[in-house]
C-alpha cells in the first residue's frame, strides 16, 4: 500500500465496478493508497450509486495518466487541508 493511489475496493466489488466503468482494472497496475485524487475532490465514504463509482474511477484514471511528484504532493496537502477543515467544523458544531 502507498500513501497516494487509488483507494482499494472489496474484491467482491471489483467485478461489479468493472461492468459499470470501462478501464476500471487499470487501477490494479499501481499500489492502492490511503488517499487519492478522488478523496481530495470530495468523493469519500461508501459509493451510493453508479455515478459515484464513475466519478471516483475517473479521478483514479486521471491520477494514473498524469502522475508526477507535484500531483502526489498536492494530493497529500489537499488531504491534510481537508482533514483540518473537517476537524474545525466538528469543533464549531460541538460548541
Amino acid at each position: 500500500m502507498s500513501i497516494v493511489g487509488p483507494r482499494p475496493h472489496l474484491l467482491d466489488h471489483n467485478a461489479e465496478f468493472a461492468k459499470i466503468m470501462a478501464g476500471y482494472h487499470v487501477r490494479a497496475f499501481v499500489n492502492p493508497g490511503i488517499t487519492g485524487l478522488a478523496q481530495v475532490r470530495g468523493f469519500r465514504g461508501e459509493a451510493r450509486d453508479n455515478s459515484d463509482i464513475q466519478n471516483r474511477v475517473a479521478c483514479d484514471l486521471e491520477y494514473l495518466e498524469n502522475w508526477n511528484l507535484s500531483l502526489k504532493i498536492g494530493i497529500i496537502l489537499g488531504t491534510v487541508a481537508t482533514s483540518v477543515e473537517k476537524n474545525e467544523r466538528q469543533k464549531h458544531k460541538n460548541r
